[in-house]
């Protein structure tokens, strides 16, 4: 049986499978990338691969094979996490003895300057071309 704190590991699986695809989430089901996500977040992918000819969008469609499988629009984008940093001690920090809005714009700013200081650092900047930081 599994230890929990194993299951929790954001970068190992099972949860390193979990990813952003468009504007929510989906996991990766295969090794070689195929991802399953809901509808509406693969809305426009099969916008994307819809013609007057094969309208996906009433029909539905389902991939005979892998030749038959459709590739997603160039904009279409799927983020994987490949790690994290605990910023929350110098996010409160920054904010230590402010209440409302001080407080509010200390820890937005401090988060910004971590998430600025992260894009340009020669050792995350090229390994990690994305970063932001979450409440």
């Amino acid at each position: 049986m599994a230890e929990p704190r194993d299951l929790a590991a954001v970068t190992q699986p099972p949860l390193s499978a979990v990813i952003k695809v468009g504007g929510g989430t989906g996991a990766f089901v295969s090794g070689e990338g195929l991802l399953l996500t809901n509808h509406h977040v693969a809305y426009g992918v099969i916008q994307y691969n819809t013609s007057a000819k094969e309208n996906l969008i009433e029909h539905g469609f389902i991939a005979k094979d892998r030749g038959d499988e459709r590739a997603a629009n160039p904009d279409f984008r799927v983020l994987v996490t490949e790690g994290f940093d605990k910023i929350t001690d110098e996010v409160l920090e920054a904010a230590k003895s402010k209440t409302g809005r001080p407080y509010f714009n200390a820890a937005d700013a401090a988060s910004a300057g971590i998430v600025a200081y992260a894009s340009v650092r020669p050792d995350c900047a090229a390994t990690f071309p994305r970063c932001w930081a979450a409440a």
